[in-house]
């Protein structure tokens, strides 16, 4: 449980959703895309979306322990503390620091997309459907490289 629910759950869901977030706001905002093709603007871009894959990670597993404990709570009619202490007892902490290195390299991954489809925009800005194709489903196929990896390893 604790390898997919705080590990490999939170980490999928939080690249894809940066993944598919960064891939529309690149395709469809005309506006946002033009500042971030001009000059250094990529580079800022680029170590914003790896803050908010962290940030929203860690978000994320915050919302799923308390969703873990309101589960507990729901189950063992208000007597789960018991549970919890236990569940807290035997948790590895090494699986938390696995997950967030986990979602650090994911995040350094999506960077290097983000910059590379913003460098390709500066030269091509009229292949906006071609961007979203390739950044999404290249993308995709990174996320889930390094999450076989991890599982695999």
């Amino acid at each position: 449980m604790t390898q997919s629910l705080f590990g490999h759950i939170p980490t999928f869901s939080v690249s894809l959703f940066i993944l598919l977030r960064v891939g529309f706001q690149l395709s469809t905002d005309a506006e946002l895309r033009a500042q971030w093709t001009r000059g250094q603007q990529a580079v800022s871009f680029t170590i914003a979306c790896a803050l908010v894959c962290l940030m929203a990670w860690a978000w994320f597993f915050v919302a799923v322990m308390f969703g873990f404990w309101l589960g507990l709570m729901q189950a063992l009619s208000g007597f789960a503390h018991p549970v919890w202490d236990a569940f807290w007892m035997d948790f590895e902490w090494f699986n938390l620091l696995h997950a967030a290195l986990r979602m650090a390299v994911l995040a350094i991954v999506l960077s290097a997309m983000t910059y590379i489809e913003t460098n390709l925009l500066k030269n091509r800005p009229d292949e906006l459907s071609l961007l979203m194709s390739r950044f999404v489903t290249l993308g995709f196929a990174a996320i889930v490289a390094v999450e076989l990896t991890d599982m695999l390893l």
